[in-house]
């Protein structure tokens, strides 16, 4: 309220006093905005993404009417790097009247881009000698490429089938199956010649010369 007071005399000193009283009504209340916040991350950028800026309240007024201040976020990931996710952004607190004021705002995180995989350098002709002792081969790798909580790498172990006799040569194929991190299929494959045996010479037993 505001009062207003009316104190003085007449003509004859006599005492007059009046008062009023005039309602004030309350500002307006404050309301929240929302700072710009991005619509989508990668998982590269999400894993980053730890602090946002502050919301801000106002009521739109001023001088001794305004309500006007800033809230902190607080930021709550939900997110894998296999199936990526959201990140919620949460603005919890009180204007200047302690008036609760409370604003969200959902960011989508897109996966980690996929694995692809590499195979080893593998010979590409073996001779019979050594086709025949080869059967272990170097794990292929794969990965995405990324660091950290996006990482998407490891090894596959080969198989080795032969295919190949001595007399016509043939083929060796190494086969690479697996999963990566997150369970997605992996295969490559490399084909190695093999080369026939050499061919036999023919040695005679030692004959007399002369009969």
């Amino acid at each position: 309220t505001i009062t207003v007071t009316y104190t003085g005399v007449d003509d004859c000193n006599n005492p007059l006093t009046g008062t009023a009283t005039i309602t004030v009504t309350p500002a307006p209340p404050a309301t929240i905005t929302l700072p710009t916040l991005p619509t989508t991350l990668d998982c590269a950028a999400a894993a980053t993404y730890t602090t946002v800026p502050d919301a801000t309240y106002t009521n739109g007024a001023s001088g001794a009417c305004e309500n006007s201040g800033t809230i902190a976020g607080t930021v709550t990931p939900n997110w894998t790097l296999c199936a990526g996710g959201t990140i919620t952004v949460t603005y919890t607190g009180v204007d200047d009247c302690n008036n609760p004021l409370t604003g969200t705002a959902t960011i989508t995180v897109t996966p980690a881009p996929p694995a692809t995989i590499t195979l080893p350098t593998l010979p590409a002709t073996l001779d019979c000698a050594a086709a025949a002792t080869y059967t272990t081969v170097p794990d292929a790798t794969y990965t995405n490429g990324a660091s950290g909580a996006c990482e998407n790498s490891g090894t596959i172990p080969g198989t080795v089938t032969p295919n190949w006799t001595l007399c016509a040569g043939g083929t060796i194929t190494v086969t690479y199956t697996g999963v990566d991190d997150c369970n997605n299929p992996l295969t490559g494959t490399a084909t190695i010649t093999v080369t026939p045996a050499p061919p036999a010479t023919i040695t005679l037993p030692t004959l007399p010369t002369t009969l």
